[in-house]
């Protein structure tokens, strides 16, 4: 006899990686057996956490043993992706060893313009683009002025916005580090270009957290060597592209200080202080507290389009429900208009059925109406931007109708009782709270003629009719009510 064949998942290896850019790369594998089945599919699969899987981001490249070629596409600059090639037959799905790599930073949306004719790099660092310089206007993006305050006393003195150079030295420090405004003129909501905003701490945290913490930031972010930065300038290798400087700051008493020692920026987080973000030439970052009359760099970011989520639906009735999201960041740029879209398929869109509920970011209701009972419905709440149209998670539910059930053929009949009752197929989405029999001399009896009461809940029941009249033709309806 021969020794029945053991069949397994397939047998593979991962390519080397090759051709990385900042959203691409080329990868691959190589299976070398199939585990006694034909591989019905193969290709590679990634994520930023280890040993990703088919449920992550995937390609699909044929059938079969053998090498393959896989492109990977869509990926965010300057971060580090897990890579495993993968092989799928009818016994399971197998993995090859693990690679990595990191996409080098984007040089972002090219150079952008204010409204005073400055030109500005920019670099996209995750799912963030930041200028990669110090922001130089001297007028809001409206083209009206930024006043400028070089006295001492005046500039103490300031609850207005003002605007100066370090040490009102615009040929020196214009093209370097920019301009030190006070968070009156930095916090107005009209400095940055259009499609660009004051950052909050939220995005300075995230930009933070997504270049390794505290710890590890301040040297990918700050500009390496002491042209502008004053030794020791600790772990400063600019590789994000992202280029601070130490720009100095203008204190609340008028004088100037920190040049080539710290780099100091604006949030637009306010409050009992107000908040900013200082990098040291000995490596650290600090989020501070100051005072509005204090001067400072400022750097913007790039518009995003809302973050939301869907509320869960409630108050489900045969045609209405209710709805709604919650728009935890408007991404830089006004919510001017907000809901919720609903169709009886998946990813539901704008284009629609939908409701208009307001703008703005935070909480807000919605209500569904014009619904058909009995039937399923796909729920994304939406929120418009100047940059775009974006949903939240998607949620389901099903309306609610009417019981189905049929009425038992009436048995046991006397002069003046009977036995009828019901089968309970579908409680119509809602539980059954009471079910029985009605009859009347009169055909289609309802709840209102006379009927007995049998408990609750789906399945079959029995009812007794009793206290009829002799030799009379009666008419027995099964109910039930939800």
């Amino acid at each position: 006899c021969l020794q029945d064949e053991i069949l397994t998942i397939p047998v593979l290896t991962t390519d080397a990686i090759t051709n990385t850019t900042s959203t691409s790369a080329t990868a691959g594998g190589n299976i070398t057996s199939d585990g006694g089945m034909e591989v019905t599919e193969r290709g590679v699969c990634w994520n930023i956490v280890p040993n990703p899987t088919i449920g992550d981001f995937s390609t699909s490249n044929g059938t079969g043993t053998g090498s393959y070629t896989s492109s990977i596409t869509g990926l965010n600059p300057f971060t580090k992706y897990y890579i495993r090639a993968f092989a799928t037959n009818s016994i399971g799905t197998a993995y090859g060893n693990q690679d990595s790599l990191t996409t080098p930073p984007n040089d972002g949306v090219g150079p952008i313009a204010d409204i005073d004719g400055n030109t500005y790099k920019t670099i996209i660092i995750g799912e963030q683009t930041w200028m990669a310089e110090n922001l130089k206007t001297r007028k809001y993006k409206d083209g009206s002025d930024i006043p400028k305050v070089t006295d001492n006393s005046a500039w103490a003195a300031l609850s207005t916005p003002g605007y100066c150079w370090y040490y009102n030295d615009s040929a020196s420090y214009h093209n370097s580090s920019g301009i030190l405004y006070n968070l009156s003129a930095a916090n107005t909501g009209n400095l940055c270009p259009f499609g660009w905003h004051l950052p909050n701490d939220l995005e300075w945290n995230s930009l933070i957290d997504f270049l390794g913490g505290v710890d590890e930031a301040g040297g990918k972010i700050k500009e390496a060597g002491f042209t502008h930065w004053f030794d020791p300038n600790t772990g400063a290798t600019n590789e994000t592209g992202f280029t601070a400087l130490p720009g100095g700051y203008r204190n609340y008493i008028g004088t100037f200080g920190g040049l080539g020692i710290h780099g100091v920026w604006w949030s637009s987080e306010t409050g009992i202080k107000n908040q900013i973000w200082t990098y040291y030439n000995s490596g650290n970052i600090v989020l501070d507290y100051t005072t509005d009359q204090n001067g400072y760099s400022v750097r913007c970011i790039k518009d995003l389009a809302p973050t939301l989520t869907t509320q869960s639906i409630s108050s489900i009735t045969p045609t209405s429900a209710a709805a709604g999201g919650n728009i935890t960041s408007d991404g830089g740029a006004a919510v001017t208009e907000r809901g919720v879209c609903w169709s009886t398929s998946t990813n539901p869109a704008y284009g629609d059925n939908k409701t208009t509920d307001g703008t703005g970011t935070g909480v807000f209701a919605s209500s569904i109406t014009g619904l058909t009972e009995g039937t399923v419905y796909y729920v994304r709440s939406y929120a418009i931007n100047s940059v775009d149209t974006a949903y939240g998670n998607e949620v389901s539910f099903t309306t609610l109708a009417l019981p189905t059930l049929t009425t038992t053929l009436a048995t046991g009949v006397t002069l003046t009782n009977a036995i009828s009752g019901g089968d309970i197929i579908n409680d119509g989405g809602a539980p059954v709270t009471e079910r029985g029999v009605c009859f009347s001399t009169i055909a289609n009896p309802t709840t209102a003629d006379p009927r007995s009461i049998d408990g609750s809940g789906t399945g079959t029941f029995t009812s007794f009719l009793n206290g009829l009249s002799p030799a009379t033709t009666y008419y027995v309806r099964a109910y039930a009510t939800n």
